[in-house]
């Protein structure tokens, strides 16, 4: 009995020796309530593993970060999940780490400068300064849009339904071909799960980022000397390019369809099939392509909630996103 005593003593006073900052940062995983239930939606088969509070440049907590097993991370604050990932960890560690907006995670080092977690690289205060200005206004704007949304909402109708895989997380997005990299997320997508004819092998083993395939596409989605992005007839132009350059033109055509409703959106998705969507005026995507795979639905009498789940084309799959920023869909015939 002694001796049990004596180990007990033992292992609390060599707790009780360990650094503080062991675990500095880092608390039990009790997430908000719409957190969960977005959780519980788009991560099945996922498990909660840290929550860590992430600063703004003054030093005040403006997000949380939640590590998740196997892998991926969802971000959020007091108003929305701000970004998440289903296949990629953030390198989150002990130190204080600060958060400027989606894929603007930062740790402050030497001469007031602050250095990227992924990237490593290093910027200066008025950078992240301007980030972080940039991000609050964000903010807000998803808060007023959240606040009127649930003041008109009072669920009565769920329906909740995605594809029955997720696409592919590509991220090669250097020079704004968020067109041609949707497109090849899409493309992608059909040789994975619909068709396998779709893509040939060495193109579709090339890299695991997108680049050599929407390097492909582009010339012929966007144009190649310039960073304007594509329009959705571009954008359905490059691909019946592909279709006839992989010689099934006679298969498949791309649709593209201008003031789209959200009932046409859920058709698509209710028949297995991903959506190619541009979204405008976003509060933190802008004017975007992304590539739908899902969608969340509400309504009590006359209100609705029309939110559609995407891949947003910077890795991360599972965001969800209001269907009145959607502007136009491309998907194909078939």
């Amino acid at each position: 009995m002694k001796k049990t005593i004596s180990i007990i003593l033992v292992v609390a006073i060599l707790l009780a020796c360990m650094p503080f900052n062991v675990f500095a940062g880092f608390q039990s995983v009790v997430l908000p309530s719409e957190i969960t239930d977005f959780f519980t939606s788009s991560f099945a088969g996922y498990s909660l593993r840290t929550k860590k509070p992430l600063y703004d440049i003054n030093n005040n907590v403006c997000a949380y970060i939640v590590s998740l097993d196997p892998v991926g991370y969802i971000i959020f604050d007091d108003t929305d999940v701000v970004e998440c990932s289903h296949t990629v960890d953030y390198p989150i560690d002990n130190n204080t780490n600060y958060y400027f907006g989606p894929l603007q995670l930062y740790k402050k080092i030497a001469d007031n400068n602050y250095q990227h977690l992924v990237s490593d690289e290093i910027v200066s205060k008025e950078c992240v300064e301007g980030l972080d200005s940039s991000f609050k206004v964000k903010q807000e704007m998803v808060s007023q849009s959240n606040i009127n949304m649930q003041n008109s909402i009072t669920p009565c109708t769920v329906v909740n339904r995605q594809l029955p895989y997720t696409p592919r997380a590509y991220t090669y997005n250097p020079d704004d071909r968020c067109g041609s990299l949707a497109l090849t997320i899409t493309l992608m997508y059909y040789d994975d799960h619909i068709d396998s004819y779709m893509v040939p092998d060495w193109l579709a083993n090339a890299d695991n980022t997108g680049q050599y395939f929407s390097t492909l596409l582009k010339p012929h989605v966007e144009d190649i000397n310039s960073n304007y992005g594509s329009s959705a007839a571009a954008l359905s132009s490059g691909a019946d390019w592909y279709f006839t350059y992989r010689g099934i033109r006679n298969e498949y055509h791309a649709i593209r369809v201008i003031n789209p409703t959200y009932n046409g959106f859920r058709e698509k998705i209710d028949g297995n099939r991903p959506v190619i969507v541009l979204i405008n005026n976003h509060p933190i995507y802008g004017n975007h392509w992304v590539v739908g795979y899902g969608y969340y639905y509400q309504s009590s009498g006359s209100a609705e909630r029309t939110i559609i789940r995407v891949n947003d084309g910077w890795g991360n799959n599972g965001r969800e996103i209001s269907f009145k920023y959607v502007v136009n869909l491309v998907y194909f015939n078939k």
